[in-house]
């Protein structure tokens, strides 16, 4: 489903009744992990109610792009469901493993032996951050 069909609510813990925290680097595997589960969930309450409205099994069903179709061609839009059926999901993610970046930093530096002050020539810091999901969020991570 397109990204502009899609409500999107920041910024409040008032929208959940668990929340784990973002330290550690780790908010966009925790809360990227949650909302995949909460999909997968998302889903399959869709699923089901197509096959209900269709006639047919779930298993049966194609999904794309908030349409769901049966084999013999019919189909029905999630939209269609708008005020007449309540999809509700959630997904909770936990990790009890710790995890840790991986990086390193190289400072070039001038001293002066006379007076002890210290400038810095150049500062390079290079750091493996995997997939990148969000350049911006990437940039202040690592900045961080």
């Amino acid at each position: 489903m397109s990204l502009d069909r899609i409500r999107i609510l920041h910024g409040s813990t008032t929208y959940l009744k668990d929340g784990f925290g973002s330290y550690g680097s780790r908010a966009t595997v925790m809360g990227g992990s949650a909302i995949m589960i909460a999909a997968r969930h998302l889903l399959a309450a869709f699923r089901e109610a197509a096959a209900r409205r269709l006639g047919c099994n779930p298993l049966e069903l194609t999904v794309s792009q908030g349409v769901a179709r049966a084999p013999d061609g019919r189909s029905v839009a999630l939209a269609d469901f708008a005020g007449v059926e309540r999809f509700d999901s959630e997904g909770t993610f936990s990790n009890s493993k710790a995890t840790y970046t991986f990086g390193t930093a190289a400072a070039h530096v001038a001293v002066d032996p006379r007076t002890g002050q210290v400038e810095v020539l150049d500062y390079l810091v290079v750091d493996d951050v995997g997939r990148i999901i969000n350049p911006l969020t990437l940039h202040g991570q690592v900045t961080g």
